[in-house]
């Protein structure tokens, strides 16, 4: 069977009435400028993080990489989306997988796992394979974002006091040394400036719960993240405050680390699958729900998941040749996008550039940003992906799928992404299984029993046990099954020798069947309506 591959060619103003396409241009451009000053900070922060596992060039080169991943998502992505108000980026959702490839593989290997997480997006949307990555449990979902939130927030933790974190993003070691890195900004020293970055990152969390409680009605579109940012950088460059500050090394050219072609022999593949197949995965699911999230708020069209896997899948493989961080779509730019006015991708689409008109025309700029405010808006960032909203609730309405979220979050954090999800996971088709094994059997009457759920094979001692009590009684007895859901063929069986038991004692089995009876219970049984 040949499957017809979606139209990847760029829709942009083609279908908006000639009169609106001025108007909506207008709107395009407006909400990309509030998208970019979304995206930049973002991009940095990310990047920043990303870099912890690798060398010091690496580390150098995080701003312009972050940036350009950002134009890719941007120029590349958005103008062949499937979800034209999606914003796309580098994620904080992968930072955590980012820097484990990066641990195992090196800077090399870890290209070539980003190539593979894009060829297997690529590939996932010419199967029409989208749709499934709906099929995840919400608890395991948010399990996910939970625990990466936690992670990205105790990591950054250290940054915003101008420590070094785990480099391999090691959750555990991060929160238990926490107290010590809040000791050493508690007191100061001649040779460290702790207290200063303390000051800095808890003036720039400040900004950001502040304006976003009070901002003034006309700049409702101006972000905190951004005006957190000026007011740290400013503050930070009148006191002359000792501390780290963002670094671009060399040209946008010489930042990128173009994929070695000749190392593909050299790599471990094994690993490097692994990781690749594990970027694509989180990244599917994370872009297709911040895509179906962008469909609930803009009341549009439906995104086609099918196109938007294939453009993240060739945005992602030109990230990994060229040395950029995987990106997916994301949910605060998105959020930012549609609230804003957007009206085409025209406006994912500027913003990429705007992003690579700052990282060309203003670098002086750039190095300005103490990396500890960078770090405050990801510790921020960290916190609000922790969806405490959600939690509540779940607690309330579903203990089972609580017990799932906090598995996923817990193992996420003591072990590793992977592990979390996996889990999380199983236990949801655990659950599932139950769920659809479940089947209640119990008298009613004296002569009558009711069977409600799944009458399955897995449930025939049950079945057995409660016919043999049932054999004692009366002379008839009815067997009420209408609250049955589904009778496999195993079970009907079983029914069907019962009644013959039934009858070699000299006694009447009556079955009461739903509408449509079973198939299985066809031919001479004995049915009371």
């Amino acid at each position: 069977m040949v499957t017809k591959c979606p139209s990847m060619k760029p829709v942009l103003l083609k279908h908006a009435p000639p009169e609106s396409r001025t108007h909506w241009l207008v709107q395009d451009f407006t909400a990309s400028l509030v998208v970019f000053l979304v995206a930049l900070p973002l991009c940095l922060g990310i990047a920043q993080t990303c870099a912890l596992a690798g060398d010091e060039h690496d580390q150098n080169r995080a701003a312009q990489v972050g940036i350009i991943s950002g134009v890719v998502g941007g120029v590349l992505v958005g103008a062949l989306a499937g979800c034209p108000l999606q914003v796309t980026g580098p994620p904080a959702g992968l930072v955590v997988l980012v820097l484990a490839a990066k641990a195992d593989l090196g800077l090399a290997g870890f290209g070539w796992a980003c190539l593979v997480s894009g060829i297997f997006q690529l590939f996932t949307g010419l199967l029409r394979l989208g749709i499934v990555f709906r099929a995840i449990s919400p608890a395991v979902i948010h399990g996910m974002l939970s625990g990466i939130g936690l992670l990205i927030a105790a990591g950054q933790f250290h940054v915003l006091l101008d420590h070094k974190p785990d480099p391999s993003g090691n959750g555990l070691r991060n929160i238990l040394g926490m107290p010590e890195a809040i000791l050493t900004a508690m007191i100061p020293s001649h040779e460290v400036s702790h207290d200063d970055a303390a000051i800095l990152g808890f003036i720039t969390i400040g900004v950001i719960v502040l304006w976003d409680r009070l901002r003034p009605k006309a700049l409702s579109l101006v972000p905190a993240t951004l005006i957190a940012l000026l007011i740290a950088t400013t503050v930070a460059t009148i006191g002359d405050f000792p501390v780290r500050r963002i670094q671009l090394e060399g040209s946008v050219s010489a930042s990128l680390l173009w994929i070695d072609w000749s190392s593909f022999r050299e790599v471990d593949w094994r690993q490097v699958l692994t990781h690749g197949l594990a970027i694509g995965l989180v990244g599917s699911t994370i872009s297709l729900l911040s895509a179906s999230g962008v469909d609930t708020m803009s009341r549009g069209k439906p995104s086609d998941n099918d196109r938007e896997l294939i453009a993240q899948g060739i945005g992602n493989s030109l990230c990994g040749i060229a040395g950029l961080l995987p990106v997916t779509g994301a949910i605060v730019r998105s959020v930012a996008n549609v609230q804003s006015g957007a009206k085409t991708r025209l406006s994912a689409i500027f913003h990429g550039f705007w992003l690579l008109a700052t990282l060309m025309l203003v670098p002086w700029l750039l190095v300005m940003i103490p990396t500890g405010a960078l770090a405050s808006v990801l510790v921020y960032t960290g916190i609000r992906l922790m969806n405490f909203a959600f939690i509540k609730k779940m607690w309330k309405i579903d203990r089972w799928e609580f017990a799932i979220f906090m598995v996923t979050l817990t193992l996420t954090v003591v072990q590793d992404l992977l592990v979390g999800v996996a889990a999380g996971f199983g236990l949801a088709m655990l659950r599932l299984l139950w769920k659809l094994t479940k089947l209640r059997v119990e008298m009613i009457a004296e002569d009558r029993a009711l069977v409600t759920g799944n009458a399955t094979f897995l449930r025939l001692p049950v079945l057995h046990k409660f016919m043999a009590k049932l054999l004692k009684n009366g002379p008839k007895v009815s067997v009420d099954l209408t609250g049955v859901l589904h009778m496999d063929h195993a079970f009907a069986d079983a029914l069907l020798q019962w009644r013959q038991r039934f009858r070699s004692a000299g006694k009447k089995m009556v079955w009461i069947l739903p509408e449509g009876g079973f198939t299985h219970l066809a031919g001479d049984t004995v049915i009371e309506a």
